[in-house]
């Protein structure tokens, strides 16, 4: 089946997930996915909805923290391991000699489905109920496949040995396919689960067994691949626009790297939209077709009318300017364009509801801007329309192929899109390419000042790593073992505590000690000028 059938059949899926119970529809999904398996636990699952809730009577953390008074059906679907994906790989089903869930095969995925009541859930609701299901088998893991509102979430955990019991596993990292909306799926979520397709992984990635199988979801959920990727897009985009784009100051790299990050930033504003009704940044503004008809008097992809009526009436009349002071006017915080415009009136209307940002990133900068009603000035400035509509390379088409979201990730629970750490990683990138000359002196000043944006996964390993040793030095462990000892505080910082019991790893002392230890912790914060 080649890509775009799949992801037509995935589309397909998706939209009559409501059509059929909710065993047979995420089972159906999976299925055009490729995972098959007799093994299925349709005996058990009543069983199994039961424990896990009165499971949480045993923790200390209240109820309330697994949504357990939203959960509605939850049904175990079916199991894949060596022999489900060698049957794949061969079409032999006879390969098959039991058709029932073994909890005791390690190498293996079992798939669940909980239908929960609510609308919208946090990413941390939904890694927590992850986890709380995990935890009640301690061998396979357990992806979970999240049905409420109108959404699917898919939850897969990571898992590693426990460093004093190598027959259990410790739960660590949540990854989320996250909001994947059932009636008009993003077109990232679609190539997401293509990508996850077996037949694909089969043919593609070398995928034989569980262990390259899991190895294979492990680099398509990676979401540094997926920063990479879009940032090569990116950069193509940008320099196109360098070379199409004109600007008074003629210093078109800054221009458009500034144009850059302003858009990304609506971008990640446009995803915190509350509902359907109420939208901080309305999605008509980056619609080709709402902006020819609606919006514009006329469109051209060669001229500017849509960067200059459209995208600086929003940077700088309604970003940059309180909602109660916006109005068509003379000054740089007023709106302009009024001749481009349809109706100027509509757009007015659709911008009310736009926050007041109040940050730089919106200033207008007249003399490069050119945000003015003057005609002989505008002609100064050149940022034709197809650089924002062309298909496939025009940049809404670039961003409309990646989910945004506006959770940060965490060394705990991550979704595969793009999350606001892009912002600084884009702009850093982006101004060393402004020209040579610059590019040293930004090297050589950031080499001086340490001025370096630095990954989150770098900030939390040091941070980590400084932790552990300061508390290595302070508190010493009951059994006098110092490698072990740091091996179990680096517990405390991976945050495997989430459904684990603390005291299988200190005892009262060795508790009493680490307390006080970071109670008299000093911190010093340098800021950053």
């Amino acid at each position: 089946m080649n890509s775009h059938t799949l992801a037509q059949n995935i589309e397909d899926n998706l939209r009559n997930f409501d059509q059929q119970p909710l065993r047979e529809a995420a089972t159906a999904l999976l299925n055009t996915l490729g995972y098959h398996s007799r093994r299925t636990g349709e005996n058990i699952e009543s069983e199994r909805f039961n424990r896990l809730k009165e499971a949480t009577e045993t923790y200390a953390t209240p109820s309330q923290t697994y949504c357990l008074d939203d959960w509605q059906d939850f049904h175990i679907l079916f199991q894949v391991g060596d022999a489900e994906i060698d049957e794949q790989i061969t079409h032999l089903r006879e390969l098959f000699a039991s058709d029932t869930t073994d909890s005791e095969d390690p190498h293996s995925y079992i798939f669940v489905t909980l239908r929960l009541d609510g609308d919208t859930y946090t990413r941390t609701q939904l890694s927590n109920i992850t986890r709380l299901i995990n935890r009640q088998n301690p061998k396979v893991p357990i992806m979970v496949l999240f049905r409420y509102g109108e959404s699917l979430t898919i939850a897969i955990t990571d898992r590693r040995p426990n460093l004093k019991d190598e027959t259990k596993r410790v739960l660590e990292k949540v990854t989320f396919i996250k909001n994947i909306n059932l009636n008009e799926p993003h077109a990232a979520h679609r190539n997401i689960l293509t990508e996850l397709s077996l037949e694909r992984l089969i043919e593609t990635e070398g995928v034989r067994n569980f262990d390259t199988l899991h190895k294979a979801w492990a680099n398509i959920l990676n979401t540094e691949p997926l920063n990479s990727e879009f940032y090569s897009e990116l950069f193509d985009w940008y320099q196109w626009a360098v070379a199409e784009c004109q600007f008074p100051d003629n210093n078109k790299k800054l221009e458009v790297i500034r144009l850059i990050t302003r858009l990304l930033f609506i971008w990640f504003l446009k995803e915190k939209n509350l509902d359907k009704e109420n939208k901080l940044v309305p999605p008509a503004l980056f619609d080709k077709d709402k902006v020819e008809v609606v919006y514009l008097n006329s469109f051209d992809p060669e001229t500017s009318d849509y960067y200059q009526a459209i995208l600086q009436n929003l940077f700088f009349a309604t970003l940059n300017t309180p909602p109660d002071e916006r109005c068509f006017g003379t000054e740089a915080s007023t709106y302009h364009y009024a001749d481009l415009l349809a109706d100027p009136d509509t757009l007015l209307k659709e911008l009310k509801q736009v926050p007041f940002v109040n940050g730089g990133l919106f200033d207008c900068h007249v003399t490069q801007e050119c945000f003015t009603d003057e005609v002989n000035e505008r002609r100064n400035l050149h940022v034709p329309t197809k650089l924002f509509f062309k298909d496939k390379i025009g940049i809404f088409s670039i961003f409309d192929r990646y989910k945004f979201t506006v959770e940060e990730h965490t060394p705990i629970e991550q979704e595969v899109a793009l999350d606001p750490e892009l912002l600084g990683l884009v702009f850093e990138h982006l101004l060393a390419e402004i020209n040579p000359e610059t590019r040293e002196k930004a090297e050589t000043a950031r080499k001086e000042t340490g001025s370096y944006y630095t990954p989150r996964a770098v900030v939390d390993y040091m941070v980590e790593k400084a932790l552990t040793e300061v508390l290595a030095q302070q508190v010493s462990p009951s059994d006098a073992d110092p490698k072990l000892w740091k091996d179990q505080l680096h517990y405390l910082f991976d945050y495997a505590q989430v459904c684990d019991d603390a005291s299988e790893w200190f005892d009262e002392e060795e508790t009493d000690n680490i307390i006080r230890a970071i109670a008299e912790l000093k911190i010093l914060v340098v800021p950053q000028c």
